[in-house]
């Protein structure tokens, strides 16, 4: 659970994902931008009594796909 999922290119990775990184990585992360993949991250994870989030961030390479399925009531 999150408020979202930021998935980002190298080009854009200085602006929001940055941003949103920071509680991952203090010391910042450094992402090219020439890099040659996608990164996603959750925002705002959440966790409470009778869950937490596990999957923070990861990797997505050229030759992958990202498949993303909500659980929103809406």
């Amino acid at each position: 659970k999150g408020s979202g999922l930021l998935v980002s290119t190298g080009a854009n990775s200085f602006g929001w994902y940055l941003s949103a990184s920071r509680y991952l990585h203090p010391e910042g992360a450094p992402f090219p931008r020439t890099e040659p993949l996608l990164r996603f991250l959750l925002s705002e994870p959440y966790c409470g009594r009778t869950s937490c989030a596990r999957l923070l961030e990861g990797d997505i390479a050229p030759q992958d796909s990202l498949e993303v399925t909500s659980f929103n009531d809406s």
